[in-house]
């Protein structure tokens, strides 16, 4: 795994934004690439040590949201992990992206058509980049499919995504 390339430290200079998006997505190959069946506790730690000092010690700073449990005592929100790399991504994207807004980043995905000269896979891969700011958790491959058949300029395309019974994601892009 030498021949991998590391994701540069995650730099809080500049457009901090842009710096957290690059890092996760660099991240996020690697960590498949090197180390695909890794527990997500080894995880946590290889994201804070590819980001770097800097990134440790403001990941000391995070504070993770308590069980909380209704009336009854049944649990409606777990604990969150710090040791989970989901809930450390979260923390990292709330400090270097305060401003993000759901709802903005919702209607801008919801409203993406295929360009007039625009390819189908740049029209897909920007709708998967789209998507990871809005936060769709479990929906997110389903919802990125259903906009691909609306958004896209083929009527026979789209017919043909249309027809397809129980179609994911992964058909959807094949098509």
């Amino acid at each position: 795994m030498e021949c991998l390339r590391k994701p540069d430290l995650l730099s809080f200079d500049g457009n901090v934004a842009e710096n957290w998006r690059h890092f996760q997505t660099e991240f996020d190959i690697y960590i498949e690439a090197a180390h695909g069946n890794t527990n997500d506790r080894t995880r946590s730690y290889i994201l804070l040590n590819l980001a770097g000092r800097e990134a440790i010690e403001k990941a000391k700073t995070f504070t993770n949201a308590s069980e909380v449990k209704n009336n009854d005592g049944d649990v409606i929100q777990d604990a969150e992990n710090p040791e989970s790399v989901a809930v450390l991504k979260a923390k990292f994207r709330e400090l270097c992206d305060p401003l993000t807004n759901v709802i903005i980043e919702r209607h801008r995905f919801n409203t993406r058509f295929q360009g007039e000269s625009e390819p189908v896979q740049s029209f897909i891969t920007s709708l998967k980049i789209m998507a990871d700011t809005c936060e769709f958790a479990a929906l997110k491959d389903s919802l990125i499919r259903d906009r691909i058949v609306c958004g896209l300029r083929s009527d026979s395309l789209r017919k043909r995504l249309l027809k397809e019974k129980d179609s994911t994601l992964y058909k959807a892009v094949q098509m």
